[in-house]
């Protein structure tokens, strides 16, 4: 169940600390709801992505490019999302809608990209 009662302003307040040293950044999704939000979460050593609809799959934020057919506006809001999740630089990503976790070059081992 999601809670939809969530107040504009603790989505504005969302980058704020929510644990010591870590910091927490909600992404907009220009067509989704408020169930369909991403989060970043940087803490000390990682920075952990929950894409949730932001991009589906990890072959999507690899490519930045939409693995749906959507609109021009949906399709470019998609790369603009996947291009902002990397520039976060995160330890991992994780999908709703896709079992797999996207990682870094750096981390990437025999099962490219995925853990």
């Amino acid at each position: 169940m999601v809670d939809d009662t969530v107040s504009e302003t603790a989505v504005e307040d969302a980058d704020k600390s929510i644990a010591q040293g870590a910091e927490c950044l909600v992404v907009e999704v220009a067509f989704g709801s408020l169930d369909h939000r991403s989060v970043i979460v940087k803490g000390a050593d990682l920075v952990e992505v929950i894409a949730a609809q932001a991009v589906y799959d990890p072959e999507e934020l690899e490519a930045e490019v939409s693995i749906e057919l959507l609109s021009e506006e949906e399709a470019r809001q998609t790369s603009a999302s996947a291009r902002l999740i990397k520039t976060a630089q995160p330890s991992r990503v994780f999908f709703s809608h896709d079992p797999r976790v996207w990682l870094p070059n750096s981390r990437r081992g025999q099962d490219w990209p995925y853990a």
